[in-house]
């Protein structure tokens, strides 16, 4: 069709030199060539009929072109999709097969815990147990050892009690012999039970210090004797915990490897599971993934063929507009 107009406005060129040169040529009273006039009207028709031709025919291959690219995005999204929902079939089968690991993973984990949790807490019985046994003992020890404190003050005091009634006894009795048996005057009478009611006093007075002294002494001995039970107490406690703990950390340490290994054992059995069912779904899905790709690679090119050819016609129109 190019080479058609190219023609035709060498024919029109022609034509046009034609007149011009016959127009210049000296005639009588000759008049233009009958028809040269409608033949350039003809071929300028022609070639106005041939590009209106060519700008229809060009916009109806633009219109085509857009609807089949419109076809191919609704195609290329629908096998998206079916690529997209073939994926998610196949992840979503693999998160059943986590999921079942994983929720016989957090119940060995709780297993564990509750496992640690009893250990824990008979390893501690067994402390409050062993300290209450050990303060019993200590108790026992501590009570028989103040009675004997208490005794040897009550002995001490009745000791020092019998010291000063030896003392003073010659004064007493001698004071009691002269009130009973000489003939004393009043004053001499009076004189003489008062001095035997200040020795008495004095006896009194002495025997109470001494007690004082014997239990403060009494009290200091047996605050030392807690102190030191006490203090033997609380390093026995610290060392069953100490060793208590011990233990315990054994414990966990043991149970938390036991765990581990549960979990690699799970991890390599999940995984030959998953392999497992991506093997039994493999075939299926791989084929049709590898159907659509094809489809998808076909449509891509058939869509860039088409966007190519549609640049082309718009600069091809705005050539044939100017």
């Amino acid at each position: 069709m190019g080479k058609r107009k190219i023609v035709l406005l060498l024919i029109l060129i022609l034509l046009s030199g034609i007149t011009v040169f016959s127009a210049r040529m000296p005639h009588g009273n000759t008049s233009p060539e009958p028809g040269t006039g409608n033949l350039e009207q003809r071929i300028e028709d022609e070639l106005d009929f041939e590009v209106e031709m060519e700008t229809e025919l060009i916009e109806a291959r633009k219109d085509s072109i857009k609807r089949q690219l419109s076809l191919l995005e609704k195609q290329q999204k629908m096998y998206l999709q079916k690529k997209q929902d073939i994926e998610s079939h196949i992840e979503e089968i693999l998160n059943n097969v986590r999921e079942e690991y994983q929720q016989k993973i957090d119940e060995k984990h709780q297993e564990m815990l509750k496992e640690l949790k009893t250990f824990e807490d008979k390893k501690l019985q067994e402390v409050r147990e062993k300290l209450l046994v050990k303060k019993e003992v200590f108790g026992s020890k501590l009570e028989k050892m103040v009675s004997r404190l208490k005794q040897e003050t009550l002995n001490k005091l009745m000791g020092y009690r019998q010291d000063i009634t030896n003392q003073y006894y010659p004064d007493i009795l001698n004071y009691k012999l002269k009130l009973e048996i000489i003939e004393l005057t009043p004053e001499e009478k009076e004189d003489y039970e008062n001095k035997l009611r200040e020795i008495e006093a004095k006896k009194e007075r002495l025997f109470k210090q001494k007690e004082e002294e014997l239990n403060q002494e009494l009290q200091n001995r047996i605050k030392s004797l807690e102190k030191e039970f006490h203090s033997k107490l609380m390093a026995y406690q610290t060392l069953i915990n100490q060793e208590t703990r011990k233990q315990i950390e054994k414990k966990r340490t043991e149970l938390e490897t036991d765990f581990k290994d549960y979990v690699d054992r799970q991890q390599k059995l999940m995984e030959e599971a998953m392999e497992l069912k991506l093997e039994e779904n493999r075939d299926k899905s791989l084929k049709e993934l590898s159907s659509i790709k094809k489809v998808l690679e076909k449509i891509n090119q058939q869509y860039s063929n088409l966007k190519r050819e549609l640049a082309d016609l718009e600069k091809k129109g705005s050539e044939g507009g100017k």
